[in-house]
């Protein structure tokens, strides 16, 4: 039930800051703890595209960091 509720609050934070649907389900895999290499695996593309999903992620949400992705995660949920 946990991941069907971090699935849908970040659906909402997606939304809320326009990322695409592969920067959300990027962003999404990094914040449940999976490595950039083990997500361009899983999408089937290179780590330097899987990379440049994060970095786009970081830039619309503002955050610099995993930790940063996991603090406003836990704020969101907290509204």
């Amino acid at each position: 039930a946990a991941d069907a509720n971090d699935e849908a609050l970040f659906d909402g934070i997606a939304e809320e800051f326009g990322l695409t649907k592969r920067e959300r389900e990027t962003a999404y895999l990094f914040f449940k703890g999976y490595s950039t290499k083990r997500i361009a695996e899983l999408h089937f593309v290179s780590l330097n595209t899987t990379q440049s999903h994060l970095r786009s992620t970081y830039r619309k949400m503002g955050i610099h960091s995993r930790q940063d992705l996991i603090d406003l995660v836990a704020r969101t949920s907290g509204d």
